[in-house]
């Protein structure tokens, strides 16, 4: 019998089928098309400063995330210097309540 360590592939292969679906976010991207796509602002705070950017998601990539900040501004965040990040609640609304 062959004993072989486990590579990434034989990792990736050993992944229960239909666990991920194909063309599903991965980690923080769900977060983020969910924001965005249901208009819920984001605050973000900076690793290297301690900054507090607040806004709306407009984009996301692999490597970024694009906010409109509450002052108007446009500006382009790199995801390795994000401390943390969390999402505005949605508001509770009548159904709620009952």
């Amino acid at each position: 019998m062959d004993r072989t360590t486990n590579t990434s592939d034989q990792r990736r292969a050993s992944v229960a089928p239909g666990l991920r679906k194909p063309g599903a976010g991965k980690g923080h991207d769900v977060v983020f098309h969910t924001l965005k796509t249901n208009n819920r602002k984001i605050t973000i705070i900076t690793m290297a400063t301690g900054d507090k950017i607040t806004g709306m998601v407009t984009g996301f990539d692999k490597y970024t995330v694009t906010v409109m900040g509450d002052d108007g501004i446009r500006q382009i965040i790199y995801k390795h210097s994000i401390e943390r990040f969390w999402g505005e609640e949605p508001a509770a609304g009548p159904a709620a309540a009952h």
